[in-house]
């Protein structure tokens, strides 16, 4: 994979902070001649929030406040900004396609279009209007279709939340009458499940596409597809009409 990424004419990254083992090859990439572009420097970054998880300090958290969320790819509208910035740096780089790049991209942007419409449809009357989640990666896609976000662990997957907010997200949960908290396929379930166990309610998968998935004919799904069963979920257990 690191002599794939020396050869190429182009490696397109994430950034903000999401693949840092990339942001450090970067420098000599590009070096190399290879045209590095990151996907966040044409985004207008979300700080992530404060709250949903406790750190082991307060300086922790001083930290966490001032990193923007990488998660811009789960709002259809932000992806379509991502398409349209891969196919001017693809006709960049290769003029002779340019009017393939075009069209391909024309083509994709007119599906993601499709999708913003289904998840503006979908979530628009729904009886509930907080999700309950262990991981946040919901922040831009929340901020596009106005609901609100409640996380277990905050931003990163791996931290573990006080008793303390284990108690505040039950007393919530049992308040609105959330029915659902959701898990993400890249992390253990072990915390929305032992939650939902303790308020008598159910788990639901949030495929945050950090890695993929598997469709039911065994192929792997594509962006669009998952998306669609995020709306899914979503629609479930938000009580949508």
């Amino acid at each position: 994979d690191m002599e794939r990424l020396y050869q190429a004419d182009i490696v397109i990254m994430n950034g903000a902070g999401i693949d840092a083992w990339a942001e450090k090859l970067a420098p000599e990439l590009e070096n190399h001649g290879v045209r590095v572009v990151r996907m966040a420097d044409s985004m207008d970054l979300l700080p992530v929030k404060g709250e949903g998880h406790e750190s082991e300090s307060a300086k922790d958290d001083a930290q966490e406040a001032s990193v923007p969320d990488p998660h811009f790819w789960l709002d259809p509208v932000l992806a379509e900004t991502q398409v349209r910035q891969i196919a001017e740096v693809f006709s960049e780089t290769d003029p002779a396609h340019q009017s393939q790049y075009a069209s391909r991209g024309d083509a994709l942007i007119e599906e993601l279009r499709a999708l913003n419409q289904e998840y503006d449809s979908g979530l628009r009357t729904c009886r509930l209007r907080t999700v309950v989640t262990a991981h946040d990666a919901f922040t831009y896609l929340a901020k596009r279709y106005t609901l609100e976000v409640v996380s277990i662990a905050g931003l990163s997957p791996n931290a573990e939340p006080s008793p303390g907010r284990l108690v505040e997200i039950a007393r919530l949960v049992r308040e609105r009458d959330i029915r659902y908290i959701f898990f993400e396929t890249l992390s253990s379930p072990e915390l929305s499940e032992t939650l939902a166990r303790e308020t008598g309610i159910g788990t639901l998968v949030f495929n945050p596409i950090e890695g993929g998935g598997i469709g039911e004919d065994g192929f792997p799904e594509t962006y669009l597809g998952l998306m669609r069963q995020n709306l899914t979920h979503l629609r479930t257990a938000l009580e949508c009409l």
